[in-house]
C-alpha cells in the first residue's frame, strides 16, 4: 500500500506540554502532510514508562481508519540504543523507536518494518525530516532503500489464568490516581462465569464486586473496580488518589479469585 497523504495522523509521546517538542513534531508533520488531520492521543506518558504508551496506542490506533499514520515517541532517550523504525501493520503505519512496544502491540502477527536510523537522539527532528522527504519521493514506502527489519521482542506484563484465579498487573496510574490493569473483561468472565469474586491488590483491602459505574457503591470511602471503555479492569476510589492511598504502582500484582 502506498503512503501519500494519510487522512489521519496520531501522536503518542512522553514529551509533555511545557516544552517545544510537541510543537516541533506537529510543525514537521504539517510540512509533509498538509492535508492530514493530526490527532493527539497523549503527550503525558510518564518518562521511562513506555507501557503507558503501549496501552494508549494499541487501544486507540484502531479507532482511526486504515491508512492512518501513527507517531509513537515513548522512552526515546533511553540508555539502550533504540533505532527509529517505520512499520506497516493491519493497514496502519507507525513511526517510532523500537523499544519492544511495537512487537508487544502486534503480538506475533504479521508486519513489515524498515529501520530508519540506529537511534533517536537530540536531533530526532532532523532524522525524521530526512526520512519523510525520502518517503515522499518514493513510489511507495516499500521501495525505500532501507533494509527489512525485525522488531525487538521484550517481556512485558502478562495475565495468568487458571480455574478460580486471574492474576495480572497494573499498566499505569492515571491523573486521577486510578489504576489501569491489563486484566480484561474476557479474562474474568471466561474464568468465573457467574461466581462471586474477590479482587485483591495487596494488604488487607479487597474489592468484592466489579461495578457497572464508579458511583454504584453506597459507601463513599470504599475502593471500586470497573471496566473502562476498552474493557480493561480499573481500580479506583470515589474521591481519587486510589493509587497513592494504597501505594499502587506500575507492575503491582492484581489477583481475582472465586469466593468459596
Amino acid at each position: 500500500m502506498a503512503l501519500l497523504q494519510p487522512q489521519f495522523i496520531s501522536l503518542t509521546t512522553d514529551f509533555g506540554l511545557r516544552n517545544i517538542s510537541v510543537g516541533l513534531l506537529r510543525s514537521l508533520i504539517a510540512r509533509h502532510f498538509s492535508k492530514s488531520n493530526i490527532i493527539d492521543f497523549s503527550h503525558s506518558i510518564k518518562p521511562g514508562k513506555p507501557l503507558e504508551g503501549k496501552y494508549i496506542l494499541e487501544n486507540l490506533f484502531t479507532t482511526l481508519p486504515p491508512g492512518s499514520l501513527h507517531f509513537f515517541a515513548g522512552d526515546i532517550y533511553s540508555v539502550s540504543a533504540n533505532p527509529l523504525v517505520f512499520i506497516e501493520f493491519a493497514q496502519h503505519y507507525f513511526i517510532g523507536p523500537d523499544n519492544g512496544i511495537f512487537a508487544a502491540i502486534f503480538q506475533g502477527r504479521a508486519y513489515k518494518a524498515k529501520k530508519i536510523n540506529d537511534r533517536w537522539n537530540m536531533d530526532w527532528h532532523l532524522d525524521l525530516h530526512t526520512f519523510l522527504n525520502t518517503l515522499h519521493s518514493a513510489n511507495n514506502w516499500e521501495s525505500i532503500a532501507y533494509p527489512e527489519y525485525t522488531l525487538k521482542q521484550k517481556e512485558f506484563l502478562t495475565v495468568f489464568k487458571k480455574q478460580g484465579l486471574v492474576r495480572g498487573q497494573v499498566y499505569y496510574t492515571d491523573d486521577a490516581g486510578n489504576a489501569i490493569t491489563n486484566i480484561q473483561r474476557a479474562h474474568v468472565e471466561s474464568t468465573f462465569k457467574d461466581e462471586a469474586i474477590l479482587v485483591s491488590f495487596g494488604g488487607t483491602v479487597n474489592i468484592n464486586k466489579i461495578s457497572s459505574y464508579p458511583g454504584q457503591r453506597t459507601v463513599d470511602h470504599t475502593p471500586f473496580a470497573i471496566y473502562n471503555e476498552f474493557d480493561y479492569l480499573v481500580l479506583g476510589f470515589k474521591y481519587n488518589n486510589f493509587s497513592k492511598l494504597f501505594d499502587i504502582i506500575e507492575g503491582h500484582e492484581i489477583s481475582i479469585t472465586a469466593v468459596k
